[in-house]
């Protein structure tokens, strides 16, 4: 995993930054999609939020200081 704790918490913040447009992704296609193309694209966001997280977890291990409180 990165060692370099500059290049972490860059990454880190970059990959937070894209959950969080993710997640209000998944709030714009609720209020305007039908729900059946609401329930898919909700799915495929899940997966990808879920190899972001496969990537964050082992670095805020790494670097306990860049894990946000609250997160998982």
């Amino acid at each position: 995993m990165i060692e370099n704790k500059a290049v972490a918490k860059e990454i880190s913040l970059m990959i937070l930054d894209m959950g969080a447009r993710l997640d209000h992704s998944v709030r714009v296609a609720q209020e305007n999609c039908p729900k059946e193309e609401f329930i898919a694209y909700r799915h495929g966001v899940g997966r990808v939020m879920f190899e972001m997280y496969r990537v964050l977890h082992p670095l805020h291990t790494r670097h306990r200081a860049l894990k946000p409180k609250g997160l998982w």
